[in-house]
């Protein structure tokens, strides 16, 4: 009889630590805004994609999708990420994001073939830069503008282009990453780490003018065709905020874990642990 009453009491106490542990990894997924990032500080814009395009940052800079479709995540969750065809696939949402002298933009990206369309694609578009990838010499083409608005205030415009030669095949995640300061100068991560440019420079010839913010193309106001830079691959869970992070705030956007598998490991464990103790 003791025998029995001691195995229930330490049954009991292994089931109040699983639903504390249940309860404190469950509240924590809860509480973070957005739901896969914790570090809200300077955050004015994220879209995981999980279902739909709107904007979790709590801004309300909701995506409007033309083309687009939902995919597989890197974890191969579905519905959990936007796949382009690299031909009129865009999400558009809307002239937000100018004016930022300082900002950070990152986001997990997988490219697709090609196949003859713009040479260059453009992973995000806003008026106070971009993240293009150009194709044919599988490069990073990081292009903050002077003005920060789009270059609309001159024309021709000047941008700041920042190049880094990618090798990574297509079809492979990675996540990308771009610190940029109120001087033009930038800092870019791959995978979390920081990399080197190949090369910087000052482009004071730009002709298109780009006032407003969109993931996976350009849009112009000034002359037609309006889309441009058409993205081919899958883009998810991507952030933007008005400073620019540090190395370590950026390792750990690039690191974070698939949201609820703490609480899986914890409920494995836990299984684990009472299979043994019979």
């Amino acid at each position: 009889m003791l025998l029995r009453l001691r195995r229930l009491v330490r049954a009991t106490s292994l089931w109040v630590v699983v639903v504390g542990l249940l309860v404190f990894t469950s509240s924590g997924v809860a509480s973070a805004t957005p739901a896969h990032n914790s570090n809200t500080l300077g955050l004015v814009g994220a879209w995981e994609f999980t279902g739909d395009a709107n904007d979790v940052s709590g801004n309300g800079n909701d995506g409007v999708v033309h083309g687009a479709t939902l995919t597989t995540d890197r974890f191969g969750n579905p519905n959990s990420a936007y796949s382009f065809d690299g031909n009129d696939d865009y999400i558009r949402v809307g002239s937000q994001f100018a004016g930022q002298s300082e900002y950070t933009q990152a986001a997990w990206v997988s490219l697709g073939e090609l196949d003859g369309q713009d040479p260059v694609h453009i992973i995000l578009n806003t008026p106070s830069g971009a993240i293009k990838y150009q194709h044919a010499d599988r490069t990073l083409r990081i292009t903050p503008t002077e003005d920060r608005q789009g270059g609309i205030t001159s024309n021709p415009h000047t941008d700041f282009p920042h190049l880094y030669d990618l090798d990574i095949a297509d079809g492979t995640w990675f996540h990308v990453a771009v610190a940029v300061f109120s001087d033009n100068t930038a800092n870019l991560f791959v995978d979390g780490y920081q990399v080197n440019w190949d090369s910087q420079g000052v482009d004071g010839g730009g002709t298109g003018d780009y006032p407003v913010t969109v993931i996976g193309a350009g849009e112009r106001s000034n002359y037609a065709p309006y889309i441009v830079g058409d993205f081919s691959g899958e883009i998810d869970d991507l952030y933007i905020y008005d400073r620019a992070l540090s190395a370590s705030e950026v390792l750990t956007l690039a690191t974070v874990p698939e949201p609820n598998t703490a609480l899986l490991l914890g409920v494995g464990l836990a299984g684990l642990a009472m299979r043994r103790r019979r």
